[in-house]
């Protein structure tokens, strides 16, 4: 079992003090953000484990498995998913979870989705847990992992990663 400690809101403020910010290019609005731009920031590299792994902990608290009950902290704290939460980006998240679910919709679906203009359930349901999880307070760069896991977890989609 993995033991927490907690950030305090101190070192979250310090968190950009100690990082080296001489790699930082001017801002724009188009550019793709760059997750390894944390690489060169010791307190990042030092407690993105425990912080993933808090964060984690705290978003599932008052989420139940998809065939119910509580979800257990071991599935949660799992270093698998742990390493999913820090290391997958959003962009790779969605295109997984599409992927998987292109086999899932049906030709209905798409048909009505065509017909009424409407998103269909998959698309739907990737913004419904997207929108959970920023009003959660989850880190931008955690909701990809989280994304897959909700998925997993909560809704019982059977995603091979």
């Amino acid at each position: 079992m993995f033991e927490i400690d907690v950030v305090s809101s101190v070192e979250i403020e310090n968190f950009h003090d100690d990082c080296d910010d001489s790699h930082e290019l001017p801002h724009d609005q188009d550019a793709k953000v760059d997750y390894k731009v944390f690489d060169s920031c010791d307190f990042y590299m030092n407690h993105v484990q425990d912080f993933a792994i808090q964060q984690i902990l705290r978003f599932f608290s008052d989420k139940e498995l998809h065939c119910g009950g509580k979800i257990p902290h071991s599935l949660l704290s799992n270093p698998k998913r742990v390493n999913l939460v820090i290391n997958l980006d959003l962009d790779s998240s969605v295109k997984i979870f599409y992927d998987h679910s292109e086999k899932l919709i049906s030709e209905d679906d798409l048909a009505k989705s065509k017909r009424t203009g409407e998103a269909s359930w998959d698309i739907i349901i990737v913004n419904e847990v997207l929108r959970l999880l920023s009003t959660s307070g989850i880190p931008q760069q955690f909701s990809g992992g989280m994304l897959l896991i909700y998925l997993e977890l909560v809704k019982g989609y059977d995603i091979k990663l």
